[in-house]
């Protein structure tokens, strides 16, 4: 579930720009079933997106552009995100050199903090993650375009060393696997027999210990970490 502090009780939307070949209605679905507090909706072209009711724009999230428009999104990527302030624009790719050059010209054009990144070849367990973190308002940037991406201002919070999760205790370390499987905190709560204040401190160690922003990152972070152990 996405985390309620971060959204507005009435329902948000999130836009995917982009065919339906590009975002399938099993996506769509997939994630409606995943958030039920979001709407999810497509539209073909960016170019829609002045035609978005601008009464919904209030409750607009996110909007995923598919790299097939990475240049239409460079050329009017400011003027989306103050025509549809709040929302996080994101590009959703598959060929990561495609989204490296996007990286880097929005880098180039001073660009780079306002557009956050979509990866649609995730294990689903880690695209649903990502997701969550866009439509918290948190942009995310993988880190396969970090390591080659030119010029890279700083390295992600997500590309850490595995000895950082050595600074977990055993405890906090399974608070972080049961976050990271999409478990709410009362039910982390029930099955490790902790009061939901107990483990809403666990994860605010963890979060320190990691040097992440929110329970989302860290979850983002576990997740990185377990697929590159299985894959070593």
């Amino acid at each position: 579930m996405i985390d309620e502090a971060n959204l507005d009780k009435t329902k948000v939307i999130c836009l995917f720009v982009g065919t339906a070949h590009d975002f399938s209605d099993h996506v769509l679905r997939l994630a409606s079933e995943e958030f039920p507090c979001c709407e999810f909706q497509r539209i073909s072209h960016i170019n829609d997106l002045g035609f978005f009711d601008k009464n919904g724009r209030h409750n607009l999230r996110a909007i995923i552009v598919h790299q097939s428009q990475s240049k239409e999104l460079l050329a009017q990527l400011g003027k989306i995100c103050e025509g549809f302030n709040g929302a996080m624009v994101a590009l959703g790719y598959r060929d990561v050199p495609a989204a490296r050059q996007v990286a880097d010209a929005a880098e180039a054009d001073g660009l780079g903090a306002q557009l956050g990144y979509l990866p649609m070849n995730l294990e689903i367990d880690r695209w649903v993650s990502v997701l969550r973190l866009l439509l918290c308002g948190e942009s995310y940037m993988p880190r396969e375009l970090i390591e080659q991406a030119a010029p890279a201002p700083e390295p992600a919070k997500h590309a850490m060393p595995d000895r950082l999760f050595d600074r977990l205790t055993d405890r906090e370390f399974e608070v972080l696997s049961c976050a990271a499987q999409g478990n709410q905190n009362k039910i982390i709560a029930d099955k490790l027999g902790l009061s939901v204040h107990t483990v809403k401190l666990h994860m605010h160690h963890v979060i320190a210990k990691l040097g992440v922003h929110n329970r989302t990152e860290a979850t983002i972070c576990f997740l990185e970490q377990q697929h590159s152990a299985r894959v070593q």
